[in-house]
C-alpha cells in the first residue's frame, strides 16, 4: 500500500507487515483516521492503527486459504466504526463487530459468494448491499439485507445478468442506489427493489473487458446529483444528473490510464478527484474530471485497486496497489485558484493555524471580515481580467492580500501570546502556514494579469475604473500598513 499526505506530490510506502499479495480494497475508520483496513489478494484482512505505519492481521474466523481469504471489498458501519463487513471471491460476506479482531459468516441467502462490491445505507447502517458475479465476472446482481448482514434477499429485479463491480448510495437520498456493472450503470430509486439502466452516453459494453463495464462509482459528496463512472477500457464518464446522461471526462487520460479500477472525492473539495488505475497508478483532477494529470512520484506499483482519503485531512490519500499500500505527500496549494485558497483558511481553524489550542471568538470574527472583503475583492479583480484586462489593478490585489494576510498572522501571535504562548514561536507557526498559502496566492494572481506583447491593455470605462478604485480604496483603508514580508 502507498500513502500520500499531501494529495499528489509524493507517495511513501506503508507497507510494513503486509503480505506480497496485492492490496484490493481500503477503509478508513470515519471516527479515528489513524486506523485502516486493507483487503489482500489470498491474505485476508491487516489493520493499522499508525495511518499505514504498521500492519498487523486481522482474520481471525476468515477462511484459512484460498479465495475466501481474497477480499474484494471492504466497509465501515458510519455510527459504529468497529463494525465492519468484508466481502470476498468465494467465501461471500463476512462481519466484524470488534474492529476486525474476529470475523463471522454472514451470507445467509447469498446464492453467489463472489462478493465484488459492498455498500451501507448511511441513515440507517443496518441496511447493506453486496454485488456479486460469477466466476468470470458473469451471472451477477445485487443482494440487500436490512439486519446488518443477517439475512440477505434478491434484489436484483431489472438488471441484466451481469456481474456488479460498484454499488453507491445517495448520501442524501439512501433509496436511491447506482450498480456499475458489466453491462454498465444502472439505478434504483426504491432501495433495490427495482432497477433501471442509467447508461445513457456511455459506451456499449458487450464482453468482459468491454469499454463500459464500470468498475467503480463515485458520488459527489456535496452536489449528490454529480456522479462519476469508471469504466476499464474508456476511462472516467460524468453524469450532472443523477444519472441520467452521462459525458467522457478523459483529458489526460490514455492507454492504461483509462483502465479505471477505483475513483475517490476530497470529501471538502468534491472537485477533487483520484483515479486508481491498471497500470498508469493514480491521476488526479482539481476541476471535477476535467483535466487528468499523474501523480505517480514514489508509487512502484502502478496497478491500483483502491483508494481511500482521510476523512479529517484530506490531502492525505492511500493507494492499494500491486506492491502494497502507499501514502501520498502533496503540494501546499489547493485547487480552484484565489478563491480557493482564501476558503482554505476560512476552513481552517484559527486556534489550529497558529497554536495548537483554541483563541478567543474575536479572533475568528477578525478573520471572518478579512476574508469575506478578500472574497469581493477576487470577484471584482477576476471579473476585471476576464473582461479587459487590469495589470496594475491586480498588482494591487496582490498587495492587498499581503496585508490582509499580514494582519491575521499578527492578531493570531496576539491572541497567542495572551493566553500564556510563546510570541515567537506561535508567530513562525503562523508565519510558515501562511507563507505556503501566499506562494499560492501570489502564483494565483500572476495567472490572472493580462497582457498583451506590443498592444496597450484597454483601460475600461471611466465610471468602472472609478468604482473599481474606489473598492481598492476602502479594502486598504481597513488594512494595516505593513507589509507581509516586515513580518519575516
Amino acid at each position: 500500500m502507498f500513502k500520500t499526505t499531501d494529495g499528489g506530490g509524493h507517495w511513501n510506502g506503508a507497507s510494513t507487515g503486509l503480505p506480497p499479495p496485492a492490496v484490493t480494497a481500503l477503509a478508513i475508520d470515519p471516527a479515528t483516521p489513524t486506523t485502516l483496513f486493507a483487503g489482500t489478494a489470498l491474505g485476508g484482512v491487516f489493520k493499522s492503527t499508525d495511518s499505514g505505519g504498521h500492519w498487523s492481521a486481522a482474520s481471525v474466523g476468515l477462511p484459512p486459504s484460498g479465495d475466501g481469504t481474497s477480499v474484494e471489498a471492504l466497509d465501515i458501519d458510519p455510527t459504529t466504526p468497529s463494525t465492519l463487513y468484508t466481502g470476498t471471491r468465494s467465501g461471500g460476506v463476512f462481519k466484524s463487530t470488534d474492529g476486525g479482531a474476529h470475523w463471522n459468516a454472514a451470507s445467509t441467502g447469498l446464492s453467489s459468494h463472489v462478493v465484488k462490491a459492498l455498500a451501507i445505507d448511511p441513515a440507517a447502517p443496518t441496511t447493506l448491499y453486496a454485488g456479486n458475479a460469477g466466476r468470470l465476472g458473469c451471472f451477477g446482481g445485487v443482494f440487500k439485507s436490512t439486519d446488518s448482514g443477517g439475512h440477505w434477499t434478491t434484489a436484483s429485479a431489472g438488471l441484466p445478468l451481469a456481474g456488479v463491480r460498484a454499488l453507491a448510495v445517495n448520501p442524501a437520498t439512501p433509496t436511491t442506489v447506482y450498480a456499475g456493472t458489466l453491462g454498465g450503470v444502472f439505478m434504483s430509486t426504491d432501495g433495490g427493489d427495482s432497477w433501471n439502466a442509467a447508461s445513457t452516453g456511455l459506451p456499449a459494453c458487450t464482453g468482459l473487458l468491454a469499454d463500459s463495464c464500470v468498475f467503480a462509482l463515485a458520488i459527489d459528496p456535496t452536489t449528490t446529483s454529480t456522479l462519476y463512472a469508471g469504466t476499464f477500457g474508456a476511462g472516467v464518464f460524468k453524469s450532472s444528473d443523477g444519472g441520467g446522461h452521462w459525458s467522457a471526462a478523459n483529458a489526460g487520460l490514455t492507454g492504461p490510464a483509462q483502465l479505471v479500477q477505483a475513483l475517490a472525492i476530497d470529501p471538502s473539495t468534491s472537485t477533487t478527484l483520484y483515479a486508481g488505475t491498471s497500470g498508469a497508478g493514480v491521476l488526479k483532477s482539481t476541476d471535477g474530471g476535467g483535466h487528468w494529470s499523474a501523480v505517480n512520484a514514489g508509487l512502484t506499483g502502478k496497478l491500483v485497486q483502491a483508494l481511500a482519503i482521510d476523512p479529517n485531512t484530506p490531502t492525505t490519500v492511500y493507494a492499494g496497489t500491486s506492491g502494497g499500500v502507499f501514502d501520498l505527500e502533496q503540494p501546499s496549494c489547493p485547487p480552484g485558484g484565489l478563491s480557493e485558497v482564501l476558503r482554505e483558511l476560512n476552513n481552517v481553524s484559527p486556534g489550529m493555524l497558529c497554536s495548537p489550542e483554541p483563541i478567543d471568538p474575536v479572533l475568528q470574527a477578525f478573520i471572518a471580515s478579512k476574508l469575506t472583503k478578500a472574497r469581493n475583492l477576487i470577484q471584482t479583480a477576476q471579473q476585471k481580467a476576464l473582461t479587459n484586462g487590469k495589470p496594475k489593478a491586480l498588482n494591487r490585489l496582490e498587495k492587498a492580500a499581503n496585508r490582509q494576510l499580514a494582519a491575521i498572522v499578527r492578531k493570531a501571535a496576539q491572541a497567542a501570546k495572551n493566553t500564556g504562548k510563546e510570541r515567537s514561536k506561535i508567530s513562525a507557526a503562523c508565519q510558515q502556514a501562511i507563507d505556503q498559502r501566499m506562494n499560492c496566492l501570489r502564483q494565483t494572481i500572476q495567472s490572472l494579469k493580462v497582457r498583451k506583447r506590443g498592444t496597450r491593455v484597454a483601460a475600461g470605462p471611466p465610471k468602472a475604473r472609478e468604482a473599481y478604485r474606489a473598492r481598492l480604496a476602502d479594502i486598504d483603508a481597513d488594512l494595516p500598513t505593513e507589509d507581509f514580508r516586515t513580518l519575516r
